[in-house]
């Protein structure tokens, strides 16, 4: 049962602070995806709409899920963009709040990223290269399973 007051107050919410953010978070994902229509990465698809190009990954043995979950990951440009400017040692971060002026940005210093993010950004990587054929996801797999991630075979 969906209270209806409480859902209409959360897309009130989300209303405003997507229009607050617009100049920040969202015209940065529309320029990536309009850089990658400009270098013809994206594809026509059926009816003239456009399209990413999706790769296949291979199903290790009862990892669909995982797939399904790395292939969205791989959609997602802003996530390889951002991943892109951490791999460096030391990489620093100011976070501020326009709607808060009165508050201290928060500063934050990354240290080099561990095997599971390396894995990640290798596999992401991995996933815009041109070459055809499914991709296997077996070392990034194997470092979420070093994680403490026990698949349900």
């Amino acid at each position: 049962h969906c209270n209806k007051k409480v859902l209409a107050q959360i897309v009130d919410f989300l209303q405003k602070h997507a229009f607050k953010t617009q100049t920040g978070a969202f015209s940065r994902i529309i320029k990536l995806c309009e850089e990658k229509r400009e270098a013809g990465e994206i594809k026509k698809g059926k009816k003239g709409c456009t399209v990413p190009s999706v790769k296949g990954i291979t199903n290790l043995g009862n990892t669909c899920f995982f797939n399904a979950v790395i292939q969205n990951l791989a959609q997602t440009y802003i996530l390889f963009e951002l991943m892109n400017e951490i791999k460096e040692d030391g990489t620093k971060f100011k976070i501020s709040l326009s709607s808060a002026p009165q508050l201290e940005p928060l500063v934050v210093e990354l240290s080099s990223p561990g095997p599971l993010t390396s894995a990640l950004f290798l596999f992401l990587h991995s996933m815009k290269e041109a070459e055809k054929g499914p991709l296997s996801p077996k070392v990034l797999f194997n470092q979420l399973c070093q994680k403490g991630y026990k698949p349900a075979f």
